[in-house]
């Protein structure tokens, strides 16, 4: 991965071809999701939080998989499910430094994913970032659109983690498994959103989750943990040691 400040004259041949069914999450477990995903997305699969081991900071994702590099979601023929999350769909795409120098953040692109082509030219069927005057194409002001639009709703997203922060709400959360070879793999690492503590709220707490339109999110949250059945259900459709029970366990 080279993260670079997308550039006139470093990209003006660069072309972008590929992206559709977005093969490069077949191996991604987890992914990031902003707010607005979140209920969204919990029809389909589990939404956990996650720690930052360097900042502390906690995030919203989805769960796609049991274990590292695994993606139950995706196969050969696609998806298999109905909502695909922003940071999936943005890819090869990134918000990063600017070109400015000043620290501000700007659009950006994977010079080394495997959708770029940075020397692809007229000779390429993909999609162009510069036409030949050096002007934006209509492809990368969509795509620029895309960033911004993805970079409120992470502030926002962010927003209601550190809500969730301040009022103690996050706990650790675990997923004990057993499998028809007698092996007993977890998941850890993994946070949510405590029921009990969200309970004993005070109302003026309550009503400011409320006001903030966090309260459908939470919940959504919540009951998403039932989706870990349908990984486990995808999991054993595709190999022969089945998994025979998975348990959740919430620190609060």
């Amino acid at each position: 991965m080279k993260i670079t400040s997308i550039d006139n004259t470093l990209h003006r041949n660069a072309t972008v071809k590929g992206t559709e069914g977005h093969p490069h999450a077949a191996s991604i477990n987890i992914i990031p999701l902003v707010l607005s995903e979140i209920t969204k997305t919990s029809l389909n699969l589990p939404v956990v939080l996650v720690k930052d081991s360097y900042s502390g900071r906690f995030y919203s994702t989805a769960l796609m998989g049991l274990k590292d590099a695994e993606n139950l979601i995706y196969n050969k023929h696609g998806w298999n499910t109905a909502y695909i999350p922003l940071n999936i769909k943005r890819v090869p795409f990134a918000i990063g430094e600017s070109q400015k120098g000043d620290g501000s953040l700007g659009p950006c692109i994977d010079d080394e994913s495997q959708y770029v082509q940075l020397d692809g030219g007229l000779e390429s069927s993909g999609e162009r970032l510069f036409d030949n005057q050096g002007n934006k194409t209509t492809y990368l002001k969509s795509a620029e659109s895309f960033l911004a639009n993805l970079y409120e709703q992470e502030l926002a997203s962010q927003h209601f983690i550190n809500t969730l922060t301040s009022l103690k709400l996050i706990v650790p959360l675990s997923v004990k498994m057993s499998q028809s070879d007698g092996t007993h793999p977890s998941l850890s690492g993994l946070y949510t959103v405590s029921e009990k503590r969200l309970k004993a709220l005070s109302d003026e707490q309550s009503l400011d989750l409320f006001r903030g339109d966090y309260l459908n999110a939470i919940y959504a949250m919540i009951a998403s943990l039932g989706q870990v059945n349908r990984l486990v259900q995808l999991r054993n459709m595709q190999h022969e040691n089945k998994i025979q029970a998975a348990e959740l366990t919430l620190d609060d």
